[in-house]
């Protein structure tokens, strides 16, 4: 057993042919076997919570909706962060029940502010590879959106750029079926894999989300990545594409990126992802 848990580390790596076992292999199984067995509970007991890291509008220069994140609180464990639980649920697809748990929890904070007679800006949800792959998918939404009464365009879908490589003709078609009820389809994640710009306009995305590996090598001083992420804003502009840039950590990258035509941005430089309470104190203060 220990060989097999050491053999699964250099397996597909060519540079690696051997690899010796230590006590932490077991202990990483262990704790996807713990993620993997309080799943259920932790979504009967609402363990799982939404936490929001706010967007800005580069034009307006106010907030404008978040990205809905998921957050763990363990009731002896307490904070689990996602790096630990979200991978495991990926590979043994119990990420789709999590995407629909999330789905419904910010359809309901949309409801709850709504009813407080504020105007929310949109949220963005993730669709996990699992779920844009799942057949009754748009039933699925659809459902949702009608039983907490949430206009579609307040409900943005976040696919993230490898979801949509194995099967793009599927893909195109349940991304034509949500557009025709009313949902704004983004893509995360841009250039964190093999991103394809062409088929970002055959699947009629409406927003592109730039990866923060795009600033994390010197931008703005980098003149090469000044000019890549120029080049490719102009191209989504001409798409009629809006550009989020991502990981915007200090002012010098947010006023490059306006200066360059990015729509949004979201990043530390404004805030990290907080729970509702705090991202509501944010929006009122700001």
């Amino acid at each position: 057993d220990r060989a097999y848990l050491a053999a699964k580390n250099c397996k597909g790596k060519f540079v690696q042919s051997i690899a010796y076992y230590d006590e932490s292999m077991i202990e990483d199984m262990r704790q996807e076997q713990f993620v993997i067995n309080a799943v259920n509970k932790a979504i009967e007991e609402e363990q799982f919570v939404v936490y929001l890291q706010p967007k800005i509008n580069l034009i307006t220069g106010k907030p404008y909706g978040a990205e809905a994140l998921v957050r763990w609180m363990h009731p002896t464990r307490g904070m689990i962060a996602p790096a630990e639980f979200i991978p495991v649920y990926e590979r043994n697809g119990i990420i789709g029940r999590l995407d629909q748990y999330m789905w419904r929890k910010v359809c309901a904070l949309l409801r709850k502010w709504i009813d407080e007679g504020k105007e929310p800006d949109p949220i963005s949800v993730n669709v996990s590879r699992v779920n844009i792959y799942n057949p009754h998918l748009v039933e699925i939404l659809n459902k949702i959106i009608i039983e907490y009464r949430i206009p579609p365009q307040l409900l943005n879908l976040e696919i993230t750029e490898s979801a949509f490589m194995e099967d793009q003709s599927l893909v195109m078609r349940t991304v034509k079926r949500l557009h025709d009820l009313g949902f704004k389809i983004m893509m995360d994640d841009f250039g964190s894999g093999y991103s394809n710009i062409r088929a970002i306009g055959a699947l009629e995305f409406d927003v592109v989300k730039m990866d923060k590996k795009f600033l994390d090598n010197g931008f703005p001083d980098n003149k090469k990545d000044y000019v890549l992420i120029k080049g490719l804003i102009d191209v989504f502009h001409d798409m009629g594409i809006s550009v989020v840039c991502e990981g915007v950590e200090d002012e010098r990258q947010k006023n490059a990126l306006k200066e360059l035509g990015a729509d949004l941005i979201q990043g530390y430089f404004y805030s990290k992802p907080v729970s509702v309470n705090e991202f509501s104190e944010w929006i009122e203060a700001y």
